[in-house]
């Protein structure tokens, strides 16, 4: 039904657009293509309407009329364009849920007994690690005032990276200071790194033991917190020239920290693991599309001159035809053949956007119900139950 009435608004808005651009003679690309041209009838002014009613804009010089009505479909396109979208996410979902209720619980089941807590964390434990466990641990009382402290330190660290590349702050402030506070940090994020791995054998998200912390996104990430101060130090000792642009970048990464403190980043993380099959499945399907476009955009185009030379070749095709499945139209000149597969892009380019939607709102209200009927993950709230 959607489809249908989106079907014949689009009819509509073509024959509107063609009655209103017949006689127009700008030509705002520059390519000898007048709107005229472009609209001299209702199925060649079809592509256009429909990558407009998608929501892009790639042309602006319309007579008056035909501005009214492109202000009209950018009201009208909203729903096009949202409707099956959330026609196909909401289905999505609703498949996601039958599928999980049938093999999807027995599973999450079968991946929380792989790794099973370790006893202590039933008899409690007064060990270093599990002191250093309940200190480090976002979800833990006891350790509140430290996370408030990091995030503090984290916004202010992330924040002096960023001016450091301001040559006028630099000016202002100081090389001195900006190494000294570089100093600081370095040191401060290597001491949490060893204790962490000290605390990992009481960490859920390490997989309780050591190895799992080194190998996980957060062993990762802190490791990455460090790790531009001490290059540069070996590279200075051993004269080994370098870019300074890349340890700053580097140090940049350091925004991965706050995983660590806000529980948002947190289930990022769990959101895309849950759903990564599905995001796999339609990553495959776009590459796909994506490829055979590109190459039917390469036989069609190749020897379009208003095109200026931007399907000569597959490699060239391949990047046009990859920004045109993100919604954007930087050519729109195509040939009869080329408008046709235009038209299929603009639709598999909404159907490919509503899947991994549709994935991730099912995955992160999974994730949110199964964080909500969590156990204690600390030994301190542990013994708090008992």
């Amino acid at each position: 039904m959607t489809g249908f009435t989106a079907s014949v608004f689009w009819v509509i808005f073509s024959t509107a657009l063609w009655i209103s651009e017949k006689g127009n003679t700008i030509d705002p690309t520059e390519n000898g293509v007048t709107q005229g041209m472009r609209f001299k009838d209702v199925p060649t002014a079809m592509s256009y309407t429909l990558i407009h009613l998608s929501g892009d804009y790639p042309l602006l010089d319309y007579t008056f009329s035909g501005k009214c009505i492109c202000f009209v479909m950018c009201i009208f396109a909203a729903s096009v364009v949202q409707i099956p979208t959330g026609i196909i996410a909401d289905g999505f979902m609703d498949v996601a849920v039958k599928a999980r209720k049938a093999k999807g619980i027995q599973a999450r089941d079968l991946t929380e007994k792989k790794v099973e807590k370790p006893e202590y964390f039933k008899d409690g434990d007064e060990s270093m690690g599990a002191k250093l466990q309940i200190l480090l641990s976002p979800d833990d009382d006891e350790g509140l005032w430290f996370d408030y402290s990091m995030l503090a330190f984290l916004v202010f660290d992330v924040s002096m990276v960023v001016l450091e590349s301001d040559s006028d702050w630099r000016a202002h402030i100081g090389d001195e200071v900006f190494a000294n506070l570089e100093g600081v940090a370095a040191m401060l994020f290597s001491v949490l790194y060893i204790l962490r791995l000290i605390a990992a054998p009481y960490d859920p998200r390490a997989d309780y033991s050591r190895w799992g912390y080194l190998t996980s996104f957060f062993g990762v990430a802190d490791m990455l917190a460090f790790l531009p101060f001490w290059l540069e130090i070996y590279w200075t000792m051993h004269a080994i020239p370098y870019d300074f642009a890349f340890p700053r970048m580097l140090r940049l990464m350091r925004v991965l920290q706050f995983e660590h403190y806000t529980e948002a980043f947190t289930l990022i993380d769990d959101v895309f693991r849950t759903c990564k099959d599905t995001l796999v499945a339609t990553g495959f399907l776009s590459v796909i599309i994506w490829v055979f476009a590109a190459y039917g955009f390469f036989v069609l185009e190749k020897d379009n001159k208003a095109l200026n030379g931007a399907f000569d070749n597959i490699p060239n095709s391949l990047y046009y035809t990859a920004i045109f499945l993100s919604g954007e139209w930087g050519q729109v000149d195509f040939s009869p053949l080329g408008q046709l597969l235009c038209c299929f892009l603009v639709v598999a380019g909404i159907g490919l956007y509503s899947i991994p939607v549709g994935a991730l709102f099912d995955a992160f209200q999974e994730v949110l119900e199964k964080e909500d009927d969590s156990p204690p993950t600390t030994p301190t709230e542990s013994k708090k139950d008992k």
